[in-house]
């Protein structure tokens, strides 16, 4: 049986603001500000989360971790269920 064949689709793309290093995001680890992209990207498009199937980021220094935080993105504060008020 042949698998059905798939097909990527890039939507748009994002990235956090350049600052200076050293001061705003040194707080913010890889995997934080992959979800502060994520969620601009999101706000950005209007594309609603359920709909995203994967995530493809990268970074200039990654943490230790680094070869799972691809995977890891899709678990970013931008695909939490967000609390109700």
């Amino acid at each position: 049986m042949n698998a059905p064949k798939r097909r990527a689709v890039i939507v748009a793309g994002n990235r956090t603001p350049f600052v200076r290093a050293f001061q705003e995001y040194l707080p913010y680890d890889a995997i934080a500000l992959s979800g502060f992209a994520v969620q601009g990207l999101l706000d950005r498009t209007g594309l609603d989360k359920r709909e995203v199937q994967s995530i493809v980021w990268g970074g200039v220094i990654l943490p230790n971790g680094a070869p799972t935080s691809a995977v890891r993105s899709r678990s970013t504060s931008a695909f939490r269920p967000k609390p109700k008020r």
